[in-house]
């Protein structure tokens, strides 16, 4: 929590707040939209597009992004 902190102080207002809430596990405790059942859906990962599922058909979209 302390790194956390510092890094917010250090870097604050260039962006990198968000990403380091998702590498400490603190997204869904730091933003209000974000609930625990997000992060379990894959809120935090990139939503796969159209076009790379056509290429592989083994492939399935994150929960989140399937809403």
């Amino acid at each position: 929590d302390a790194i956390l902190l510092e890094r917010r102080r250090e870097f604050y207002a260039e962006g990198h707040d968000f990403y380091d809430l998702v590498r400490f596990g603190k997204l869904s405790e730091n933003v209000a939209n974000i609930s625990p059942a997000d992060v379990r859906d894959g809120i935090e990962l990139w939503p796969l597009s159209s076009g790379a599922f056509d290429n592989n058909a083994m492939m399935t979209q994150n929960p989140f992004w399937n809403k």
